[in-house]
């Protein structure tokens, strides 16, 4: 039943679920293989408005996609952070500028609802030069078992793949830090999906 839901998600978020050839119909063709998804990255038409000129100007704040993983997490400890929201769920999730708006927490709610999740309890953080909290400090008052942190590669995803290719362990943190792709670039071109989607097996898989 779990896995029929997570299915149901994965579609609505436009993400192609491949089944083995034994869980397919009979009758049906066996599926080809999938091709590039150059197709999907074709109606760009939201980049602007979702990820504007402010957004990469951050008054101080760190870039992940500007520096090394290693200088990135580190810099990221004493980061000013503005909890928007608290609850006592296994998630802390830190969003970089913008901060999500309808779309894009719609689409992150479904993405871990398909690793069983659910959006509203867990814990909220965005990078917010004017907050007078800490990363490292909300880290400690929402006590989770994980630290996902959402970034924008503005086109430099290169980049962005080396600090996603595993979970970090930074030493202000006694719990691993997953780093992915901020919802609104998952809006903005679909290609980025899969590869969120990846991300997001590895923390269930972590969590159990």
């Amino acid at each position: 039943m779990q896995y029929t839901r997570s299915k149901q998600y994965l579609k609505a978020m436009g993400i192609t679920v491949w089944e083995p050839r034994g869980q397919q119909p009979s009758q049906q063709v066996p599926q080809p293989v999938p091709q590039p998804v150059a197709h999907e990255v074709a109606p760009q038409t939201s980049v602007t408005p979702l990820i504007s000129e402010a957004a990469t100007s951050k008054g101080g704040l760190p870039v992940a996609c500007s520096t090394d993983t290693s200088a990135y997490l580190n810099a990221l400890a004493e980061t000013p952070v503005m909890l928007s929201q608290s609850q006592p769920g296994d998630l802390l999730l830190v969003v970089e500028p913008p901060a999500l708006t309808g779309e894009g927490t719609a689409l992150l709610s479904a993405m871990l609802k398909a690793i069983q999740y659910d959006i509203t309890t867990q814990s909220i953080a965005t990078l917010d030069a004017s907050s007078a909290q800490t990363l490292s400090t909300v880290v400690r008052q929402t006590g989770p078992k994980m630290v996902i942190v959402m970034v924008c590669h503005r086109g430099n995803s290169a980049s962005l793949h080396t600090h996603r290719a595993a979970l970090h362990q930074p030493g202000w943190a006694e719990v691993p830090v997953a780093i992915t792709i901020h919802p609104h670039e998952l809006l903005a071109d679909p290609a980025n999906k899969r590869p969120a989607w990846e991300d997001l097996k590895r923390v269930k898989a972590r969590l159990g």
